[in-house]
């Protein structure tokens, strides 16, 4: 079960999702303007929370901004703007996630269930690293250190969480820095297929985004870059000095 917040105006979309959700075991609580749902994302817990991209008075792109900067929550975007460069851009501003309108309500429950699911097994594969591994999950790169153990990724005196899928793929990128890796290698969960291809870069693309801005966050030297052709590689980052 998860809390679950949907901040959404269109009311007839936002009680269906409620009455779905809370159907098959989840809490929903449902506001319908940005401000409100604001207010309520930052002053509640919440495991998920169901943004609409398009809102009266402030826009889900500027929520999914504040909340993110202050809560380590799942956010899923609602949106009607099927085009990359729209779903690139809330990826980069924090979405977890997305969903299409119109949509299947499964889709949507499945979503949700994935991010809870992600969250438990976090835990559990947390204390079977730590009994199988003790002493071996702590990988370093540039000026930052991974712990495998509790998934956290450490910068100088500043860190950050990462869920089970994110430390696994960037546990591989630091191990082997500059070698590409096909997202069949990153994410050994992913079947091969062309009716599963599109699910697979999507999914892919999501955790590469969402490390990405956490590298971002905590001042890594290093970013993971797209190797066209061949897949994803951490690369170092050059830093200028100025000398004068």
């Amino acid at each position: 079960m998860a809390n679950v917040l949907i901040i959404e105006d269109e009311s007839k979309t936002a009680d269906t999702l409620k009455a779905y959700l809370d159907l098959n075991g989840h809490f929903c609580k449902v506001v319908y303007d940005g401000y409100s749902g604001l207010g309520m994302a930052l002053s509640e817990p919440f495991d998920v929370i169901l943004l609409d991209w398009m809102l009266p008075g402030v826009n889900g792109m500027q929520i999914c901004q504040k909340i993110k900067s202050q809560l380590n929550v799942s956010i899923i975007m609602i949106t009607a703007k099927s085009g990359e460069n729209d779903r690139v851009e809330g990826l980069e501003l924090g979405a977890d996630d997305y969903v299409i309108k119109p949509f299947s309500l499964r889709e949507v429950l499945a979503r949700v269930n994935r991010f809870v699911f992600d969250a438990n097994s976090k835990s559990i594969e947390s204390l079977k690293l730590l009994s199988n591994n003790l002493g071996k999950n702590n990988i370093l790169a540039g000026n930052a250190q991974l712990d495998r153990d509790s998934h956290t990724l450490y910068c100088g005196s500043v860190n950050i969480d990462l869920t089970l899928t994110e430390c696994h793929m960037l546990s591989i990128l630091m191990q082997s820095p500059g070698r590409p890796y096909l997202k069949h290698d990153l994410i050994p969960t992913l079947k091969s297929g062309q009716d599963l291809e599109a699910e697979s870069h999507h999914r892919v693309a999501m955790h590469i985004y969402n490390l990405r801005r956490k590298l971002t966050q905590i001042n890594c030297d290093f970013t993971i870059k797209t190797v066209y052709g061949q897949g994803y590689a951490l690369k170092f980052i050059t830093k200028t000095v100025n000398t004068k």
